[in-house]
């Protein structure tokens, strides 16, 4: 196991993660709409979720000897939810990718493969997650369109 290069990739992935906290708390307060709620909720999850996984991360991190970090990342701002969710598919990708560099160093020390193959799954869910959102907000704005397009409205 390559301690220092595990290390600094878990901080990497700490510093995403307290990026994601602070990215959708703020998202869940600027919400407006029909579905503010539902959105709201779903921003709130993934904000405590990352919260959690940055204790995590930073406690393996300290174990390792290092000391977990205290920077974020940068925070996009965004009212739109297609906006949102474009930025929030983005940060997740980049969550993928810093615990599979993680991953690539630490492969030979079962527990840290085990703990970073299930941070790597949980991080690829909420992907493929924001990934079906927005498929289905493409697919109401096209029906919204046509809608539009043939005359009718509500």
């Amino acid at each position: 196991m390559d301690k220092a290069q595990t290390i600094e990739h878990l901080n990497r992935g700490i510093a995403l993660e307290y990026g994601a906290v602070i990215q959708y708390n703020q998202y869940s307060n600027v919400l407006t709409g029909a579905d503010r709620r539902i959105w709201r909720d779903l921003f709130k999850d993934m904000s405590e979720g990352a919260l959690k996984h940055a204790r995590e991360v930073g406690f393996r991190v300290f174990s390792l000897g290092g000391i977990p970090t205290i920077e974020h990342t940068a925070i996009k701002q965004a009212t739109d939810i297609n906006e949102m969710l474009e930025n929030s598919l983005e940060h997740e990708r980049a969550l993928v990718q810093a615990y599979t560099d993680a991953l690539s160093h630490s492969e030979d020390n079962p527990a840290y493969r085990n703990f970073l193959e299930g941070m790597i799954e949980h991080e690829q869910e909420e992907v493929d997650e924001i990934r079906m959102y927005l498929k289905r907000i493409e697919r109401a704005g096209a029906t919204e369109s046509k809608t539009k397009r043939m005359g009718k409205t509500g």
